[in-house]
């Protein structure tokens, strides 16, 4: 197996109707071993080619890349307390004010999974929005005991959204760019999109993600996920944007973080090791981070006991193993056939296969 290998899987998928637009980065410790852009911006036949600087709808790729970032930074800070509940800085109702910000981190809330909430979000004004969906979570009714079952919640990280910009006294947007992306040369590379003004003369680096029936247009530069899109793009639960490199040295830079060796040291060793950990032990979620799968894993043969990553809706991945420091990033707009086309279940774990195997490759060659 080689590289090759790889690229012509990519193109396969592509071929296959996996998507319109895919790239993916290979790399371990700042060094790139792969990298692919291919596809097009959106399903028109003479839609213009991606390339490396395409920004992607990173759906929920937003919870570890900017969620839980935010939250490593206020507690290095010492402005947030992980097992502290929320009662300390947010007004809720006593079924919500016990909870802590670990419980919504690791997804042992008790909140359920989704609501609507943009269908009553709409009919305000974009000034009242965020306010309003956050009174919509607070009274959502708990489904489940917190801290013992875990339960994939974006109603969590909408509570957590509220709490970071209360801490931090900005947007969430702002806080990341200002504390986070650009110190890290990441300005271009990842962020939101604030509605309703949309992405400005950047508009056409954005990756189209559907062809929304609900909004009735094509969507570029704006978020796919219909709570974000009607709070106004700046949320913890998805409305980031980025490109495949600028996933990957951000997802790099915090790995070099938690082992100390990150340049410019924005977070210091103990706080970036915080993404390592289990809050819950009996509860298989880190914090901000997935684990694979015991079964079938989305990482196929990448997987092992120390991978940590996350999926994403659109069509998305990131996968770092803590051992020996590989981050694989895939991007895709495979919602831009359809909510139900699922193709991406069986290319998902074929493509990290290849990757194994040109890794294994390598290192039998080196």
């Amino acid at each position: 197996m080689s590289w090759a290998a790889v690229q012509a899987g990519l193109e396969a998928g592509l071929a296959e109707g996996v998507a319109t637009a895919a790239a993916l980065v290979v790399g371990r410790r700042g060094e790139i071993l792969f990298q692919s852009v291919l596809g097009r911006l959106d399903d028109e036949p003479e839609a213009p080619a991606v390339d490396e600087k395409s920004l992607f709808d990173l759906a929920s790729l937003t919870k570890p890349l900017a969620a839980t970032l935010a939250c490593l930074g206020l507690v290095q800070a010492g402005r947030l307390e992980l097992g502290a509940p929320l009662g300390r800085w947010l007004d809720l109702p006593p079924d919500k004010a016990g909870l802590t910000p670990a419980h919504l981190l690791a997804h042992t809330s008790g909140l359920p999974a989704w609501r609507p909430f943009y269908r009553d979000l709409v009919q305000l004004p974009w000034a009242r929005r965020q306010e309003r969906l956050a009174e919509l979570v607070a009274r959502t009714p708990l489904e489940g005991r917190p801290g013992r079952q875990t339960v994939y919640s974006d109603l969590g990280f909408i509570l957590l959204t509220g709490l970071i910009e209360e801490l931090c006294g900005q947007s969430l947007a702002e806080y990341l760019a200002f504390d986070f992306y650009l110190p890290l040369g990441l300005g271009d590379d990842l962020g939101f999109v604030a509605l309703p003004d949309g992405p400005g003369p950047a508009a056409g680096r954005f990756v189209a993600s559907e062809r929304c029936p609900w909004r009735g247009r094509l969507l570029r530069g704006e978020v796919n996920d219909e709570n974000a899109w009607a709070a106004g793009g700046l949320a913890g639960q998805a409305g980031l944007f980025g490109t495949p490199a600028g996933v990957f040295r951000l997802m790099d830079w915090l790995a070099a973080s938690a082992e100390g060796r990150a340049e410019p040291r924005l977070l210091e060793p103990w706080a970036a090791r915080l993404i390592l950990e289990r809050p819950f032990p009996d509860q298989p979620r880190r914090l901000g981070f997935d684990v694979a799968a015991p079964e079938n894993p989305a990482a196929g043969r990448l997987a092992r006991s120390d991978l940590i990553g996350h999926l994403g809706f659109t069509g998305t991945s990131l996968w770092h193993r803590l051992g020996d420091g590989l981050s694989v990033v895939l991007l895709t707009n495979r919602t831009i056939f359809g909510r139900d086309n699922d193709r991406i279940r069986a290319f998902r774990p074929l493509l990290h296969d290849l990757v194994d195997a040109a890794l294994r490759d390598r290192k039998g060659r080196s």
